[in-house]
């Protein structure tokens, strides 16, 4: 899950680590550095070691710079379980990430830029080993620059951390803090224009902070929409032109509006499984059935048949020689297979009889195959090599076959055949 919100807390104040951590944020940061007194900084750091014990939730520490003799001794302690990431204030040069990377025991590291030299390398900082998001110090970067002003003054800072972050393949960065307390709409501001120059999250220095950040940092319910109706238009039109509240959609409108969906997170951005078994269940309540993906071959649909009556009608599609229309018909199912090859009906007419159940298999054009009045209880299909114009006609007809509450079981060989790939299936295994 995306991180929007990371919470100072001060290490000298082992009383709020609870109650930082409860606060709703992504992550919680134990400052060792500016929010300790010089003279206090042992201290809190021992009140951090016997706290760490009992800390339930994400915790990252800001540790003193690199040029401190506090460093050494924070580090050590940032190699305990319980700590998740390392943030280094004043990052200016990869070997400190290095020595960080090492004493922390390969912990998360965020780089604070707050620094004209620090920004001068954020591009080899954000590309270094173990770097997870670089992190904007706005405040103290002004200080170091001698800019007056938090807004158009740093549009240009901003927009290059994003840019390297973005070249080293990283998450978009955590932008610095709002001293708007009180202020709830000019939090929300500072969040949305934050936003939009492709920032990801945001420090927040009060709990109050943490829910308008992540909330601000979240699509709205009117891009959600706007998301989903782009991407089930370009689904419909298969690759035609096409166009969504007057405006044309092409590949780059596409991508913005899957990221906005998988930013959501109705649709996990790296599960293709989980996103086409989504999709498609969508479409088979419309008819009361369900969706069924396996991609053991012959293994998952042994699985899936406790979900249809003893005896009830299957119609496999595609069955090749007739293997899972053969398995089912033993199972006491009946069975009928459809395939658009003389040679694949022949080979599941030889494998029926050879087994002696009865399976009525037909040539036939899947995608147009006239179903009648008959009605199934499934439908079994292995992966096709379809255009995705064909590929819509086949589900669309699939729909119309299913009974009420009927199943739609699906037969891959892995994620990359729900994403429709070229490579062929194995030959599938014959179960007995």
């Amino acid at each position: 899950m995306t991180t929007r919100s990371y919470l100072f807390v001060p290490a000298s104040r082992p009383d709020r680590f609870g109650k930082a951590l409860a606060a709703g944020a992504g992550a919680v940061i134990v400052d060792l550095e500016d929010a300790v007194a010089p003279d206090a900084k042992v201290e809190a750091r021992q009140a951090l070691a016997g706290w760490l014990a009992q800390a339930q939730g994400r915790v990252l520490v800001r540790v003193n710079a690199a040029d401190t003799d506090w460093f050494a001794d924070d580090l050590a302690l940032c190699g305990h379980a319980a700590i998740d990431g390392v943030v280094l204030p004043k990052a200016e040069r990869r070997a400190d990430l290095a020595q960080v990377r090492t004493i922390a025991g390969g912990k998360r590291i965020y780089p604070l830029i707050e620094t004209a030299a620090g920004y001068d390398a954020a591009r080899d900082l954000a590309s270094a080993p173990g770097v997870e998001r670089l992190v904007f110090g706005s405040i103290d970067f002004q200080v170091d620059l001698g800019i007056d002003g938090e807004r158009d003054e740093l549009l240009m800072f901003r927009s290059g951390l994003v840019l390297a972050s973005r070249l080293a393949g990283i998450e978009s960065p955590v932008d610095g803090v709002s001293t708007a307390i009180d202020d709830a709409d000019a939090l929300r501001a500072d969040v949305e224009r934050s936003r939009k120059l492709g920032f990801g999250a945001k420090l927040c220095i009060h709990p109050k902070q943490v829910a308008v950040v992540n909330a601000a940092y979240r699509p709205s319910a009117a891009e959600i929409d706007w998301a989903r109706r782009v991407l089930e238009a370009a689904e419909r039109s298969g690759g035609a032109a096409v166009a969504v509240d007057g405006k044309m959609v092409d590949k780059p409108v596409i991508l913005k509006a899957r990221a906005i969906v998988d930013e959501d997170g109705a649709l996990p951005p790296s599960d293709p499984v989980t996103r086409l078994k989504t999709f498609w269940n969508s479409r088979y309540a419309k008819a009361g059935g369900e969706f069924v993906y396996g991609t053991a071959p012959n293994a998952f649909l042994a699985s899936s048949v406790g979900k249809l009556p003893p005896g009830g009608t299957v119609l496999c599609i595609a069955d090749g020689e007739g293997r899972n229309s053969v398995w089912l018909a033993r199972q006491g199912f009946t069975v009928s297979a459809i395939d658009v090859a003389d040679e694949g009906v022949a080979k599941a007419r030889t494998l029926a009889a050879r087994e002696g159940v009865a399976v009525d298999a037909t040539v036939a054009d899947v995608t147009r195959f006239d179903y009648g009045s008959a009605r199934y209880d499934a439908v079994v299909s292995i992966f096709l090599h379809l255009p995705a114009k064909a590929r819509r006609a086949m589900h669309r007809r699939i729909v119309e076959a299913l009974k009420p509450g009927g199943v739609f079981i699906y037969e891959a060989y892995g994620p990359e055949q729900l994403t429709y790939g070229t490579g062929g299936p194995p030959e599938p295994a014959l179960l007995h």
